[in-house]
């Protein structure tokens, strides 16, 4: 296994929880070296309460990416947390906290429509909320949950970020479906000195 990349002992936990969420209209899972942990979403309050729990679970910035999966219906302006919408605006200070407590090192994997759409929360001021983004351009069908088991298969297999999104979309690619991965220092506003 190649070094700083999550420990096998994380796969079956996290391929239990997609297999779980593939139903679930809302869902977060927190993914480090060692531990998987996850939250089932029924509202806003849900959600945001997740996020700061995944956040105080940190007890030092880890050597490895820390993986936050969302598991939601979502459009460009935000997700659906049970009956309720929750914009990027209002989740920004709660992914940045959890990107800060990671060590600058979380990944956020949007698995809902639109979820790359997320990247809005790195375009405003201040340093970006996470250190990548994936997620879909558009549309995704409810099928797509599996073919997250291929990226984190090789995540947890020792492979880097780039590998495991290659996985992820050529599996997709199948279905028509077209995810991004971005990071933040290509989202970073170019300032040119005149």
């Amino acid at each position: 296994m190649r070094e700083g990349m999550p420990s096998l002992r994380t796969r079956p936990r996290l391929l239990r929880f997609l297999i779980q969420s593939l139903g679930a209209p809302s869902a977060l899972a927190w993914i480090d070296g060692t531990r998987t942990f996850q939250a089932d979403v029924a509202n806003r309050q849900d959600l945001l309460n997740g996020l700061n729990r995944f956040c105080s679970g940190m007890r030092e910035a880890p050597e490895v990416p820390v993986f936050l999966h969302i598991t939601a219906h979502g459009n460009a302006l935000g997700i659906q947390a049970g009956s309720e919408f929750v914009g990027w605006s209002e989740m920004k200070p709660y992914i940045a906290a959890l990107n800060d407590a990671c060590g600058g090192r979380l990944v956020l994997c949007m698995s809902s429509c639109e979820g790359v759409s997320a990247l809005v929360m790195a375009l405003s001021q201040g340093k970006p909320p996470f250190q990548a983004i994936v997620g879909a351009e558009d549309s995704i069908g409810i099928g797509v949950n599996a073919n997250w088991h291929s990226f984190y298969g090789r995540i947890s297999g020792g492979d880097g970020l780039e590998a495991a999104f290659a996985s992820l979309q050529a599996e997709c690619k199948e279905h028509q479906e077209r995810f991004f991965m971005l990071t933040a220092a290509e989202l970073q506003p170019q300032v040119s000195l005149q």
